[in-house]
């Protein structure tokens, strides 16, 4: 029997009123100063960092694109994916520290940008990014839509107007600081449920050797080595536009940390994304995926539904976690970027705690 839309009600809405918690003491304990609102300038140690780094890579939609792409290049592919997912971090180790030497004062890219390229490519580039990010919010809110509809059956539209209250609240009152505090706090929830989750899927998921080998899908193909240098490319440069990786690298206390910090979110980054492209493997294994009426980018749902009750339930609470740490850190980045680079720094940070609700009403 599937989990009951009341349980998994309760499960969304404590999960979230938990991160409300998390994020207002957060934001209480270290957002002090408009400047402690915007950015975190060299507090950060490697630990922490990674985690958030880990949680700012992530989001609802990896429960989609993840086991599709396993079901149509294979393991190649998922590995590819996985792996080059992996590879903006150790570019931001390396890119992070010149950066900051030619912009010791800032916290985004942007702000090397005027620097480097005065005011009008600042701008441009700006619009660019708050462009990029504001249809990663969008593209989140729809996610976690489906994600909770096909695990539970709830409502696509009252989940994500919590959420976005939600993560609106305690953005809003904490900025940068809260989204720092709840992205580590998440990290670490993330992956124990990763963990449970992955357990339970080896134990409870039957797989018959020739259906293995009928796939084809352990098979080298050329669309999964060429997805080495087209993800690598496209998921790199699609990241220099988030600036929240930037607000993260200019948060280091030193290169060192920003060094480990990022070689640490890596090594807990590859494995969450590959496990979780496994489960399209494993659908097609066992007939649940794929045909005409069950395609692969729902091979994770497929999978889930054969699942105990109580699986499900630590999914759910790991999808709400997802986009909430996806969501907010977009939020504060938002609201950084347009404060910092259109309106340089002079708006206060009553109406910077305004913009922050404003933007979330188009999405």
């Amino acid at each position: 029997m599937a989990i009951s839309e009341t349980v998994s009600n309760v499960l969304v809405y404590i999960t979230l009123v938990s991160f409300l918690g998390v994020g207002l003491y957060g934001g209480y304990r270290q957002a002090r100063t408009k400047v402690d609102f915007l950015a975190a300038l060299r507090t950060q140690s490697a630990i922490p960092l990674a985690a958030n780094f880990f949680t700012t890579s992530i989001g609802s939609s990896i429960l989609f694109a993840y086991p599709e792409l396993a079901t149509i290049a294979g393991l190649l592919g998922l590995f590819m994916y996985a792996f080059t997912s992996t590879i903006p971090l150790l570019v931001f180790a390396w890119l992070g520290p010149i950066i900051r030497r030619k912009c010791p004062e800032g916290f985004t890219l942007t702000q090397f940008i005027l620097v480097r390229f005065h005011r009008i490519n600042q701008i441009y580039v700006s619009l660019m990014s708050m462009a990029f990010m504001f249809c990663y919010m969008v593209a989140e809110l729809s996610s976690i839509a489906l994600v909770l509809y096909y695990l539970a059956g709830l409502d696509k539209l009252a989940p994500i107007i919590v959420i976005a209250v939600v993560t609106t609240l305690y953005t809003a009152y904490g900025g940068f600081r809260a989204s720092l505090f709840t992205d580590t706090v998440q990290g670490w929830i993330i992956l124990i449920l990763m963990v449970i989750a992955t357990i339970a899927v080896a134990v409870n998921v039957k797989i018959d050797k020739h259906a293995i080998d009928d796939s084809g899908l352990l098979k080298s193909t050329s669309l999964g080595w060429q997805l080495l240098y087209i993800l690598a490319v496209a998921i790199t440069f699609a990241n220099f536009f988030h600036q929240g990786f930037w607000q993260r690298a200019f948060s280091s206390k030193n290169d060192r940390e920003l060094y480990k910090a990022t070689v640490f979110a890596s090594v807990m980054l590859f494995p969450t994304l590959f496990l979780i492209g496994v489960t399209g493997l494993l659908a097609v294994w066992a007939g649940l995926c794929c045909d005409e009426n069950n395609v692969g980018a729902f091979a994770f749902f497929s999978l889930l539904a054969k699942l105990p009750d109580w699986v499900v339930g630590f999914v759910i609470i790991l999808s709400v976690a997802l986009a909430c740490s996806a969501y907010d850190t977009l939020q504060s980045a938002m609201v950084s970027t347009m404060s910092n680079d259109l309106f340089q720094n002079k708006l206060s940070l009553t109406i910077i705690r305004i913009i922050v609700f404003v933007i979330n009403v188009p999405a």
